[in-house]
């Protein structure tokens, strides 16, 4: 399921691509990515923050019910919510299955599929279940789930169970694989997608690849009415492939979601065990084709704070109708679970390393998303126009507020070394050479390399020419126009200047002509004019750069 491939990728907007190159050639087989002996009682009943990977989060009946890799006992640990905040395990349940009598049995899927591999000596569990994908297909619950189908390789395929109700128990009843790619490693990461669209069903899955040699990929292909198996005449398609240096030797755990006519696909990359794992994230034409990865070459959420290595994205729309997205990620400092003694007992090793379910919010709209953990700022309204630019901002982690990082001061004036902070990021903090050479700029300070860097690509020439920058004066429209203008290249704009306030041949003209032409100004208020020597808000340079960013500049 994880598979090797390391890359430096801690935050949205940053890469190294000299190491991504060379860190993505190293290829060694990574351990289990299941559950891992003393994790936590999954205790029914009882809330639950602990070793949750590979969620799925299905809305039903107006509650949350979130679905897990093996972990604490459970083939398929199911939990609900009503908040998104707190989530209980099922109750228990008699399964009625000969040899279980344990009055805290709480396994949505009491018996996997009887093909599957068995462990020898393992009880129970003795089967390896991972990944599961839970959608509500014509009146019932249909479960997808990967299994280990050989001991002697690192083989899983992809098993159906059905059930009445969304906590189980479900019910697998197949004689084989629904799945299971040639690729010597097979399938893995289901991914059940009904599409509110058409009504249709699609399975989405990963095939395994060899590493430096078969990329991993993602398929598609339709279901039929009951969920269960194939549509007659349906094909799998291909929606993506490794092919971007962040992501290593691997891309999985796909995931499916239409929102506001956006069809979105998610997915994870590199190597699970690390804080390079991170979130990908594509549109798509169609669930069997047509996709194409947005952003930062497609990377949409990578480590931060106390969360690391992100990954098993699980989007789905709440109930106030907002987009969000679920995901695991390793508690920090740590990325792998634990390995020593002490930790083989239960209850032993919470605060080690384990892969816990988070939700978040997606920002922003259609192709231009981010991820996070709050919607917007305390001073950000809904409906004002740089509402939505300002929480894309936030999720690409171009601001961090003000305040303590509770505020973002709309109606402030950015200053020049706000404004260079702000490019300097949405350009993904590239490296710059040592030395300062504005005089007023204090080495050390948040603006200093983000200076330097306008500096060393011509997009400032310091206040008038001289060798000073003024990072604390506020910036005009005409002087964010000719930063933006710079930071796309000077390109050349075709036709004349259309507003009535800004002079032919000032320092601005061209940028502003080129600015409207774009789309990304329309005036002020629309108008004639552009007000090119007044002050420009942190609200509107919000708008402004996403507008910019938008347009793939």
């Amino acid at each position: 399921m994880r598979r090797d491939g390391t890359t430096p990728r801690r935050a949205p907007a940053r890469t190294a691509l000299a190491a991504a190159l060379a860190l993505a050639l190293l290829a060694a087989l990574a351990p289990s990515a299941a559950s891992y002996p003393g994790a936590p009682w999954f205790r029914p009943g009882v809330p639950y923050d602990d070793n949750f990977p590979d969620p799925n989060i299905v809305v039903h009946n107006g509650r949350y019910y979130a679905y897990g890799t093996s972990t604490g006992g459970a083939y398929l640990p199911v939990m609900v919510s009503d908040d998104l905040r707190t989530w209980v395990p099922r109750p228990a349940y008699d399964p009625g299955v000969p040899g279980i009598d344990d009055p805290y049995f709480n396994d949505a899927l009491p018996q996997p599929a009887a093909w599957a591999a068995d462990r020898p000596g393992a009880g129970r569990m003795s089967k390896e279940v991972w990944a599961p994908g839970v959608a509500r297909i014509n009146g019932r619950f249909v479960a997808f789930y990967a299994v280990r189908e050989r001991l002697d390789r690192d083989r899983f395929c992809i098993s159906v169970a059905t059930s009445s109700s969304p906590i189980g128990p479900f019910v697998d009843n197949t004689s084989g694989p629904l799945v299971c790619d040639a690729d010597p490693n097979g399938s893995n990461d289901p991914f059940p997608f009904v599409d509110p669209a058409t009504g249709a069903a699609y399975l989405i899955w990963k095939s395994e690849g060899i590493p430096g040699s078969t990329p991993t990929r993602i398929w598609s292909r339709q279901l039929n009415g009951q969920g269960t198996g194939f549509a007659a005449g349906s094909q799998r398609h291909l929606l993506l492939q490794t092919d971007r240096a962040w992501e290593g030797n691997v891309i999985e755990n796909p995931s499916m979601v239409r929102h506001a006519g956006t069809l979105h696909l998610f997915y994870s990359a590199n190597e699970w065990q690390s804080a390079y794992y991170a979130i990908g994230h594509a549109t798509c034409a169609s669930p069997l084709h047509g996709c194409i990865k947005r952003g930062f070459d497609g990377i949409v959420h990578t480590s931060e704070g106390d969360r690391l290595g992100p990954g098993g994205p699980a989007p789905f729309v709440d109930l106030q109708n907002r987009l969000r997205l679920g995901y695991h990620a390793w508690n920090a400092p740590y990325t792998s679970y634990p390995a020593y003694p002490q930790c083989q007992s239960a209850g032993t090793c919470r605060s080690q390393g384990q892969r816990r379910l988070y939700v978040d919010f997606v920002l922003g709209s259609g192709t231009d998303i981010g991820i996070g953990r709050t919607n917007s700022f305390s001073d950000i309204p809904p409906g004002a126009f740089y509402t939505e630019p300002v929480r894309w901002l936030k999720a690409r982690g171009i601001t961090t507020g003000i305040g303590g990082g509770h505020r973002f001061g709309p109606d402030l004036p950015v200053t020049r070394g706000e404004m260079a902070t702000f490019l300097w990021r949405l350009r993904g903090e590239p490296g710059t050479a040592a030395g300062q050479r504005f005089v007023d700029v204090r080495p050390g300070i948040f603006y200093d390399r983000p200076v330097r860097w306008l500096d060393e690509n011509r997009i400032t020439t310091g206040q008038g020419g001289s060798n000073r920058f003024a990072p604390d004066a506020p910036v005009t429209r005409g002087e964010m126009a000719t930063f933006l203008w710079r930071l796309a290249g000077t390109p050349a704009p075709s036709g004349g200047q259309r507003f009535v306030d800004v002079r032919v041949g000032a320092f601005y003209d061209t940028a502003i002509r080129w600015l409207a032409q774009t789309g990304i100004t329309t005036g002020v208020g629309g108008s004639n004019r552009f007000a090119p020597d007044a002050r420009v808000t942190r609200g509107e340079m919000a708008a402004f750069l996403q507008r910019f960013d938008q347009r793939g500049l």
